[in-house]
Order: structure tokens, then C-alpha cells, then sequence
């Protein structure tokens, strides 16, 4: 996949290739910032964080992402990407 500078256009390409490999996409509600959208099929649900950065992911982003995933909001998840 050739880079993408649009952070709207990546979201929807990511959405995109997850909808063709069979995984139903759920976009977070716009005052949710922990996750950007969710991945369901069967009993998995997934929560994914997207970062369009052009250097490398800070380990303070991924963190702050675990934690959510460990508290009671991010519970219902059974994996995080």
C-alpha cells in the first residue's frame, strides 16, 4: 500500500482491507479517543488504535492504549491493534 498522508483516507483504507478479510467494522463514537474504530466476528471484538505517523510509534502511545485496555472501558474487548 503506497503511503498516505490523509489521516481520513488511511482510516478508511484500514477499514477497508479488515471489511474484506470478514471482520465487521464499528467506528468509536466521536468523543471516544481511547480507540478509533472496532473489529467484530464471532466472539471476538477488537479494539484498534490507528497512527498515521511518519516516525516510529512512541512507547508512550502504546502504553496509554493498554491501559485503556485493562480498565473497565476497555473490558469488553478481547484483543487490542
Amino acid at each position: 500500500m503506497p503511503p498516505i498522508d490523509n489521516s481520513l483516507d488511511f482510516e478508511k483504507a484500514i477499514l477497508a482491507l479488515f471489511e474484506q478479510a470478514g471482520w465487521q467494522t464499528k467506528t468509536a463514537p466521536p468523543d471516544i479517543k481511547d480507540y478509533n474504530f472496532e473489529l467484530v466476528r464471532g466472539d471476538e471484538s477488537i479494539a484498534v488504535q490507528l497512527r498515521n505517523h511518519k516516525a516510529k510509534v512512541h512507547v508512550g502511545y502504546l502504553e496509554k492504549f493498554i491501559d485503556f485496555l485493562e480498565k473497565p472501558a476497555g473490558a469488553r474487548f478481547t484483543k487490542g491493534f
